[in-house]
């Protein structure tokens, strides 16, 4: 509370004032981050695009939550909540679901191991302050995620 009384400028009694519990300043930011996550992912229209594009969007749409959303997915703040479930699950879900269908996506773990996984790696890869530009971030963690770690076979190699 003293830092966040700090970096706000004003008293911790001030902070107190508003908030009398860390897990109360924790609950009023989730809803908030929660809230800003789940406009930015109706916003992008993940429906209207192929299952690599919506995540993309998806993708930008949770890294320009910036720190709210961090603080918040670090702390299991929120996660859980019917906000939570709606606003940013389900959308995800959605969009594996219909991966799925398509072909583009696995059908061997369920759409919302593949939600939850993918906000993991999100969370992970803000939270390490990674050295690339927002653009790189997004293509990175998308590319990642939907390809796996495992490098490109070599048609040399492929075909030994």
């Amino acid at each position: 509370m003293a830092a966040v009384a700090a970096a706000a400028g004003v008293a911790r009694g001030t902070v107190y004032r508003y908030f009398p519990t860390r897990s109360a300043l924790l609950a009023e930011l989730a809803e908030a981050a929660i809230g800003a996550a789940g406009d930015r992912l109706a916003a992008a229209r993940l429906e209207t695009l192929d299952t690599r594009s919506a995540l993309e969007r998806a993708v930008r749409a949770l890294i320009e939550g910036g720190d709210a959303f961090i603080v918040v997915a670090r702390e299991g703040a929120g996660i859980g909540s019917t906000a939570y479930e709606e606003r940013l699950v389900r959308p995800l879900c959605m969009v594996f679901e219909r991966g799925q269908g398509t072909g583009e996506v696995r059908s061997d773990v369920s759409p919302s191991f593949l939600t939850h996984s993918l906000l993991g790696v999100l969370v992970s890869v803000l939270r390490a302050s990674v050295p690339l530009g927002r653009d790189d971030l997004v293509l990175s963690t998308t590319n990642v995620f939907m390809d796996g770690a495992r490098g490109k076979l070599r048609a040399a190699s492929a075909s030994s």
